[in-house]
C-alpha cells in the first residue's frame, strides 16, 4: 500500500497455488492488479490503512507518476475552445505537474508543432530545442527548471502555415540537489543543467489550435512582398499617367491664352491717282 495527501494505490499480486491436488508445484505468479482510490472515497467507506494519510516522507525514493497539464493564455486569459489565432497573436504556454514537494522543477527539452494529432509526424515545425527557444520562431521561454511550472510564449502561426495544428513538448521532472541545479541556460541552443537528477521524461499535447480564415493580413498590400517586375510596372505606370497630365495641362494653357503670330509682314501697296 502506498498512500500520499490525494490517492492511495494498493498493489496486489495474484497467484495460482496448487499443492492441494500437486504438492511438487509450487505457486506461481500470474497477474499484478493495481487498485488507486481516492482518498475522499476512502474516508467516506471508513477505511483507515495503517499510518494514516497524510504521511511525511523525509527521504524520497521508491516508483511514481508524473501527469503534466498545461493551460494556453492570451495575455492573462485563458483560449477558449474553437477559439481562431491570428499570426500576431502572441500566446502563453504554462505547463506544469502537481506536487507537494518544492524540490521537483519541470525543464521544457523541446517543443514543437504538427499538422495532426500525431507527435512524430513527418511534418513539424521546432521552435525550442535543448531548451532554447529557436531563431525566426518568435517564441520566448519565460520560466524553466525553476518550479513546478514552465512557461513560454509564441506567436505560432506567424512562421506555421497550416490552419490547425497541434503543440507538443518532451518535459523532464528534475529533482534540486542544490540551489538552480535544474535551470537550464543557453549558449549557442545549448542547454546545460548542473546537477540535478531527472526522475521524469514525457511528451505532453496541447491542441488543436486553428487560425483564422484569413491570413491575417498577410496579403494586404502593406505586408504584401513586391516583386521587381510588379516595382518596375508601376514606375512605368506613374510615369505615364505624369506625361498624360503634364500634356492635358499644355493643351488647356494654349487653348486659354490662343495662338498669336507676332511676325510682321509685308505687303506690296500700289497708289492709283484718282482724277476727275
Amino acid at each position: 500500500v502506498f498512500q500520499n495527501k490525494t490517492h492511495t494505490v494498493v498493489n496486489s499480486t495474484l497467484y495460482i497455488d496448487l499443492s492441494a491436488t500437486m504438492p511438487n508445484i509450487t505457486p506461481r505468479a500470474v497477474s499484478l492488479i493495481r487498485c488507486v482510490f481516492q482518498n475522499n472515497i476512502l474516508w467516506s467507506s471508513g477505511y483507515n490503512p495503517a499510518g494514516g494519510f497524510y504521511t511525511i516522507i523525509e527521504k524520497l525514493e521508491g516508483g511514481g507518476s508524473f501527469f503534466p497539464e498545461f493551460q494556453l493564455f492570451i495575455g492573462d486569459q485563458p483560449i477558449p475552445s474553437n477559439f481562431t489565432l491570428s499570426a500576431t497573436d502572441d500566446i502563453t504556454v504554462r505547463i506544469w505537474i502537481r506536487t507537494e514537494e518544492d524540490q521537483f522543477k519541470v525543464v521544457i527539452n523541446e517543443c514543437w508543432a504538427t499538422p495532426t494529432e500525431h507527435a512524430y509526424d513527418p511534418v513539424s515545425f521546432p521552435f525550442i530545442k535543448d531548451s532554447c527557444a529557436l531563431a525566426n520562431t518568435f517564441t520566448t521561454i519565460q520560466t524553466n527548471g525553476v518550479s513546478s511550472n514552465a512557461t513560454f510564449q509564441t506567436k505560432i502561426f506567424s512562421f506555421v502555415n497550416n490552419p490547425i495544428v497541434y503543440l507538443h513538448c518532451r518535459l523532464s521532472v528534475c529533482r534540486e540537489l542544490t540551489p538552480d541545479a535544474c535551470k537550464p541556460s543557453c549558449s549557442s541552443y545549448r542547454a546545460s543543467v548542473k546537477s540535478g537528477e531527472n526522475v521524469y521524461t514525457g511528451v505532453t499535447q496541447m491542441g488543436p489550435l486553428r487560425m483564422n480564415s484569413r491570413r491575417n493580413g498577410a496579403d494586404t498590400p502593406a505586408n504584401a512582398a513586391l516583386s521587381p517586375a510588379y516595382i518596375i510596372l508601376i514606375a512605368i505606370g506613374v510615369l505615364a499617367v505624369i506625361a498624360i497630365i503634364t500634356a492635358i495641362l499644355v493643351c488647356c494653357y494654349q487653348r486659354r491664352t490662343g495662338n498669336y503670330n507676332f511676325k510682321m509682314k509685308t505687303r506690296d501697296v500700289g497708289y492709283q491717282v484718282f482724277s476727275n
